[in-house]
């Protein structure tokens, strides 16, 4: 049986779980994928290395890498899926490394760093959900879902390496840079298509991953192209 999770937010961010996971075939649609995305929870303090949590794989080398070396989901968001699905639902559900409690996408800025147990993270970029998500619990529009609900989670990158445990402290040490949470880029990315502007400041955030930097740059020369083109005369 998984084990719930209370929506209210404790005084102090933590750990509610933490999960790793190995290659499997996960049955996705029509197709039949290599990936990591099930996940089982560890017991006891596991080693987080500059590329993860010990004994965590990844299928796909755009899944992991320095900058998304762990993959966070609050754990406040799991009561709202529940209703949603009508299903019951525990930590790793999400195909998340860690299971949080009292982070929240709309207060978590690009940059800001945690002293977790022995390591050091830092927020990187937002989760972007992908159709194995959508697989997972076999519903074709669950990814399309989360980015609309802008409960996507987040990736932090690894500063310092060292044990980490379920029920720890994220310890705030920075609080990262304004105007740069992973709530706005959400915004950004899956709802507001005329804020330009709003593009080229987050384009310019320090401690942005540069994979996530390059998928802005993209996304704002379509949108300008876009924004060209319709205001051309016909």
């Amino acid at each position: 049986m998984t084990r719930r999770i209370r929506a209210r937010t404790p005084e102090h961010p933590r750990l509610a779980s933490v999960q790793v996971g190995k290659v499997k075939s996960l049955q996705a649609g029509r197709r039949t994928v290599d990936s990591a995305f099930l996940k089982g929870p560890v017991h006891g303090p596991v080693l987080l290395g500059r590329l993860g949590l010990a004994g965590d794989e990844q299928a796909a080398p755009t899944h992991g890498g320095p900058d998304k070396a762990v993959c966070a989901y609050p754990g406040e968001h799991y009561p709202y899926w529940e209703r949603r699905l009508r299903r019951r639902m525990g930590p790793g559900a999400f195909g998340e490394n860690f299971t949080t409690l009292g982070l929240l996408e709309s207060e978590l800025q690009i940059g800001a760093r945690f002293a977790v147990g022995e390591a050091v993270v830092q927020v990187s970029q937002p989760r972007a959900p992908c159709f194995k998500l959508s697989g997972r619990h076999g519903l074709p529009r669950l990814a399309l879902w989360v980015r609309q609900s802008g409960r996507t989670g987040w990736y932090f990158r690894v500063l310092q390496e060292g044990l980490v445990e379920r029920g720890e402290s994220l310890v705030a040490l920075h609080g990262g840079e304004d105007d740069t949470s992973i709530a706005a880029l959400n915004r950004l990315c899956y709802r507001d298509r005329r804020d330009l502007t709003g593009l080229d400041r987050a384009i310019e955030a320090e401690a942005l991953s540069e994979a996530f930097r390059a998928t802005l740059v993209r996304l704002r020369r379509r949108r300008a192209g876009a924004a060209l083109t319709a205001a051309m005369p016909s």
